[in-house]
């Protein structure tokens, strides 16, 4: 047999759907669908595992909405995830718990915030000492030095400057998101 065309089956498949536009767009798309699920914790914006932030009132709210967070540093060593256990085991943990607030006040020492609940208007401050939102301190250790410094979870005493603390949580922790 004589077969006026050259080339393998395969190069010929592929020749004819390089022709048609409509199946080259429909396998960049697939292609692409493929590629954002292999690499998904490393470019989803929430890269917790599960991506869940815990976050209960949050969902709840209309598209659009603008919340402040505080990032208050969980008190534990938080292994960094590289690309590849993002991409295997799902996400990085993340280092900061983050608690919707609707205003704050700075005290000498504490930072005072006013939970944010949408289904209920509460006049009701919760206290965090400045050390424990921007440290991973031994709350065990530490009990009451947080006017001086704290003990990290080495076991080493870090002494801090309260004033610079404040300007760090102010322009660092309180973050707004939509």
């Amino acid at each position: 047999m004589n077969n006026s065309k050259k080339g393998s089956i395969y190069a010929q498949s592929w020749s004819k759907l390089k022709q048609n536009k409509s199946a080259m767009l429909g396998l960049f798309v697939i292609g692409f669908c493929i590629f954002i699920s292999i690499l998904g914790g490393n470019v989803r914006p929430d890269d917790s595992p599960h991506a869940y932030n815990n976050i209960e009132s949050l969902p709840r709210l209309k598209t659009g909405t603008t919340v402040r967070l505080l990032k208050v540093r969980k008190n534990k060593n938080v292994v960094i995830a590289n690309f590849w256990e993002k991409l295997f085991f799902g996400g990085q943990e993340p280092i900061y718990d983050l608690i919707p607030i609707q205003s704050y006040r700075l005290n000498n020492q504490s930072i005072e915030v006013k939970l944010y609940n949408p289904d209920v208007e509460t006049s009701e401050y919760i206290s965090f000492p400045l050390a424990d939102v921007y440290y991973p301190i031994d709350k065990v250790k530490t009990n009451n030095l947080y006017t001086n410094g704290y003990i990290d979870l080495q076991g080493n005493k870090q002494i801090i400057n309260l004033n610079e603390l404040q300007e760090k949580i102010e322009s660092e922790k309180i973050v707004t998101k939509t």
